[in-house]
């Protein structure tokens, strides 16, 4: 009677196992649909190609006056695509367009980002993959005293108020970064990347 108990006894153990392994497996099998559209919307992205030869003048020049395949490809996507001075679309876009070498020039969000020259060849597809990036940063800003006012090229944007000053939307480039706390103040060259963020620490004298 007690081996008959301890063999019921193991068969339950082993399938409270088996349940559970395929409880887990099922679990890690289930992908919130956002994040496989995601991840999809991820592969299927062309890589960036920054030394794409439609653009490089070395391989010569394209004859006019026939038709060939322009295709664009931006991370992110929805770039507004001008070529020889026409409005062509949004990207992803592959349109047909005049052969020859002409202007390119991509705008996203009121920005232009692109221009540059491009060849098309009669009969062929040119195909260019490029990344976007909005000429805006960000700012993340800590002093010492933690309470002081900021200004950016002079102009007021903030206070520490004894914590961390963020900023958006701050262009690119080069500024110059100044705290002031009473008779206390300080002064920082900086150069705003291109969507990222900059941190910055200002020690008062």
């Amino acid at each position: 009677m007690k081996s008959l108990r301890t063999l019921l006894s193991l068969s339950a153990v082993f399938a409270l196992a088996v349940f559970v392994t395929k409880a887990v497996a099922e679990d890690q099998e289930a992908v919130d649909p956002a994040v496989a559209a995601a991840n999809s919307e991820r592969a299927e992205l062309p890589p960036i190609n920054a030394d794409d030869t439609a653009r490089d003048p070395s391989v010569g020049r394209p004859e006019r006056g026939g038709m060939g395949e322009l295709e664009i490809n931006t991370r992110p996507a929805g770039g507004e695509v001008y070529f020889a001075d026409e409005y062509r679309g949004k990207s992803p876009l592959v349109v047909k367009v005049p052969s020859g070498r002409n202007d390119l020039s991509i705008d996203l969000d009121g920005w232009n980002l692109v221009k540059m020259r491009v060849n098309v060849w009669e009969g062929k597809k040119t195909s260019l993959n490029l990344e976007l990036k909005l000429p805006l940063g960000n700012l993340q800003i800590r002093t010492n005293p933690s309470k002081a006012t900021i200004t950016l090229d002079g102009k007021t944007i903030g206070s520490t108020k004894g914590a961390e000053l963020n900023v958006g939307r701050v262009p690119s480039g080069k500024h110059n970064l100044c705290a002031t706390a009473g008779s206390r103040s300080g002064c920082q060259a900086i150069e705003v990347p291109r969507e990222d963020t900059l941190k910055v620490d200002l020690k008062l004298k």
